[in-house]
This record gives structure tokens, sequence and C-alpha cells, in this order.
């Protein structure tokens, strides 16, 4: 969990939209070596997910645990 936190310290002055390129690189070298399977759907629904887990962490570190608990 740490390295997601220093990570969120690093995100806080880009914007949302630096944040889903970051994302769609990190994702797509995940395909490359094979670490993601999934539709076209799948995909975008994790880069949507883990955007909205960035820019909650980035911007507000004390509530974390009670806004990233995904369903």
């Amino acid at each position: 969990h740490g390295m997601k936190r220093a990570r969120a310290r690093r995100d806080a002055g880009r914007t949302r939209q630096d944040i889903v390129t970051l994302v769609k690189r990190q994702l797509t070298r995940e395909i490359a070596e094979g670490r993601f399977r999934g539709s076209l759907e799948a995909v975008k629904r994790e880069i949507d997910r883990r955007v909205k887990e960035r820019m909650i962490m980035s911007r507000n570190n004390n509530y974390t645990r009670l806004a990233t608990a995904s369903p």
C-alpha cells in the first residue's frame, strides 16, 4: 500500500488528464506482459477504476480506505 501512497503524492500536482494518460500507459505495458487479460470493455473499466482511485488518493490522503473500497 505504500507504493500507492507515494504515487498519490506525486500525482497531487497532476491533472486528471495526465493521470488518465499514465494509467493507459501502465495498462498497455501490463497487457503486453500478459498480466492483464480482458476485453476492451474490461480495459476501459479498469482505467476508470484506477484513475478514480488515484484521483481520490492524490486529492485527499485522509479518507482513502473509506473512498476506494470498490464494489
